[in-house]
């Protein structure tokens, strides 16, 4: 078992690694830039667990704690990923700058809802964010049926923009239910599998959406409303 989550996380970086490099070369990182950080915390927290993971005594001791600020890390740029991608596809329309303010004040709150939430209920950390990451898990993939539905809404030809929130999506869910298994007691070889392989899923939909994607311009791409 050790064996294949190795195989599977040094598969993992290379394929982090392609799409950051599809990304810079072709200029996306400059016209979504919280999507690429994004992708930049998921290959520093990635290679920070590799490191540990070497260490057999890591997981135990110092690492314990850092493995889940990681974690949250993770789940946190992945909402303001998919944020940045709903506000980037509506702000092309002013009809809808109520709906956005809604959206981002509702998201704000959620998050602080989140947060506070499970705060008085867990006394270690690990347990706390480990919940809270859960929550935003499905939260984000709420918010990215959100975008779906603005997507279909506004007509949107680009299949990039599907292709990349349905990466997300994936991730986002795959992580849940990871963290909710595990969470429940199940064994840690299968949470952790569930989260590895959505992961891996969604960096090869990432990479086909990238190659088949010309270099960019800065400018917002022309929507239309339903």
């Amino acid at each position: 078992m050790d064996y294949v989550f190795i195989a599977a996380g040094a598969a993992g970086t290379v394929l982090q690694l392609v799409v950051i490099y599809l990304m810079t070369n072709k200029g996306f990182y400059r016209v979504y830039p919280a999507v690429f950080f994004y992708l930049l915390v998921l290959f520093l927290t990635s290679v920070s667990d590799a490191a540990a993971y070497l260490d057999v005594n890591a997981y135990d001791t110092w690492y314990a704690s850092i493995y889940f600020v990681n974690n949250t890390l993770r789940h946190f740029s992945g909402f303001a990923a998919v944020m940045s991608l709903y506000l980037k596809v509506t702000a092309v329309d002013r009809g809808m700058q109520r709906m956005r303010l809604r959206v981002i004040v509702g998201a704000i709150g959620i998050t602080a809802f989140i947060l506070a939430g499970h705060l008085l209920a867990y006394e270690d950390i690990e347990s706390y964010l480990s919940v809270v990451g859960r929550d935003m898990s499905f939260f984000t993939a709420i918010l990215i049926l959100m975008l779906w539905m603005t997507l279909i809404r506004y007509r949107t030809r680009d299949p990039f923009l599907f292709l990349i929130s349905s990466g997300l999506g994936l991730n986002m869910t795959g992580e849940a239910i990871s963290l909710s298994l595990y969470y429940l007691g199940a064994p840690y070889g299968i949470a952790s599998g569930i989260g590895v392989i959505s992961h891996i899923l969604c960096l090869l939909i990432w990479i086909k959406a990238l190659r088949q994607k010309d270099r960019i311009n800065t400018e917002p791409s022309r929507l239309t409303s339903a």
